[in-house]
């Protein structure tokens, strides 16, 4: 597709994430030349470092099950582009995005053409910012009832941020994409911080002090409610979430108080709605139990917060399984705290490196820091043969943890039958 030849800040690295690489004024033109009014459908806006797909897929399962149509933009893909542009929890189809594709491009070159002829100064409209418009052309070519937009990095200055929202959200937030955001708790939360609108509620996971402060001073600039889990609500036990793990009750709660405020601004949103969203919200690679027999789970953590979540939800849940990972990572996180974080829980680890994506750390670092810090790894550069490797000799009493990006879990699901789709492809 001819989106494939934008820049795409998803496969580099690197501090790349300034005004200079991304202008909102860029993604707003856009937005208008193609036709798009801003406030085509309402829309729930959520960011943060960890949980915001969780807190996003809950709060649109949530609102389907009211009977409303319900978008849902979110990313990563797993395995396929049409997965970040969900309807009703229905990828959008190919057909349907080669016709975004043709629709983008003549208003894209067009803006190319004054860029080049000096008549503006914004710079080249991105890959990213090209799939946030394939998500508007989307959702109201099929006429959403509302819209949940998942910020792709940051907030401040990402294409989602074009949006007028009735809430904000803000899940919990930890260092992550430090050479784009800043290396202090401080610097992301601002970042972050940068969907609050003015006189717009915004709810918030985050607990770390910096980060509560940050928020805390930009919601009061821009005369938004701010509402805290742990000081304003909590969670309630009187919901079942479907979704493994106890940081999941935390998106829950951030889900649940989200349909409180729609309700104060006239959503008629069920109790039985809420129940069956939060049991029935679902997200692929989030603690996926994808086999039984031999027992194998998958999970997307890739930053030490995410993974002391994931080995304590596997620790609890299986207390007498041997334990072996399947680990691979982006260079530029900290995949040295998340691999002495797995060894200090598992017997075996099993090194390996996707090729999807060239951020990839490359799995000789990987050995030689395992090698230095003695930890017990063997080395299959296939991420595919990796786990089939992995798997060899498991008995009752084993279990395999595929874990540290998005990109091995989508390539091990996109490149191997080993594993079925959860996705529902079907229009």
């Amino acid at each position: 597709m001819w989106l494939d030849t934008r820049i795409n800040y998803e496969t580099l690295t690197g501090g790349c994430y300034s005004t200079q690489s991304f202008k909102l004024e860029r993604v707003e033109e856009l937005h208008r030349r193609l036709g798009l009014p801003l406030e085509n459908f309402p829309v729930v806006h959520v960011t943060g470092t960890k949980g915001k797909g969780s807190t996003s897929a809950m709060v649109a399962r949530i609102l389907q099950a009211t009977g409303r149509r319900v978008g849902l933009f979110h990313s990563p893909h797993l395995r396929n582009l049409e997965e970040r542009f969900l309807i009703d929890g229905i990828p959008c189809t190919s057909e349907d995005l080669q016709e975004y594709d043709a629709v983008l491009r003549p208003v894209v070159e067009q803006m190319d053409a004054d860029e080049r002829a000096g008549k503006t100064s914004w710079g080249i409209v991105t890959w990213f910012e090209l799939t946030a418009m394939v998500a508007f052309l989307h959702f109201a070519r099929y006429a959403v009832d509302v819209a949940v937009l998942e910020v792709g990095m940051g907030g401040r200055l990402d294409a989602t941020n074009i949006c007028r929202p009735l809430v904000s959200v803000i899940t919990n937030i930890s260092r992550d994409h430090t050479a784009q955001l800043g290396n202090t708790i401080a610097l992301i939360a601002g970042e972050k911080g940068g969907i609050i609108k003015e006189n717009t509620p915004v709810v918030s996971g985050a607990t770390q002090p910096e980060a509560i402060s940050v928020i805390e001073r930009i919601a009061a600039e821009r005369k938004a409610p701010l509402y805290l889990l742990g000081r304003d609500f909590a969670w309630e036990n009187r919901y079942a979430v479907g979704m493994n793990g106890r940081h999941q009750k935390s998106n829950a709660a951030l889900a649940v108080r989200v349909v409180e405020l729609l309700r104060t601004r006239g959503w008629e949103i069920s109790e039985d709605a809420v129940r069956t969203g939060l049991r029935e919200a679902v997200l692929p690679g989030r603690l996926e139990v994808i086999s039984e027999e031999p027992l194998v789970i998958l999970d997307v953590a890739h930053n030490a917060i995410s993974v002391d979540g994931t080995l304590e939800w596997i620790q609890e849940t299986y207390p007498k399984r041997r334990k072996r990972v399947v680990f691979a990572v982006s260079g530029d996180k900290d995949w040295q705290t998340m691999l002495r974080k797995i060894a200090g829980v598992v017997q075996k680890v099993y090194l390996t490196e996707y090729r999807i994506n060239p951020r990839a750390a490359k799995v000789s670092e990987l050995a030689a820091f395992c090698r230095k810090e003695g930890i017990l790894a063997e080395v299959e550069p296939d991420s595919v043969t990796c786990v089939q490797r992995a798997k060899r000799g498991m008995t009752e009493e084993d279990l395999l943890l595929v874990v540290g990006s998005f990109f091995l879990i989508g390539e091990v699901r996109q490149e191997s039958q080993t594993f079925p789709s959860p996705m529902n492809h079907e229009p």
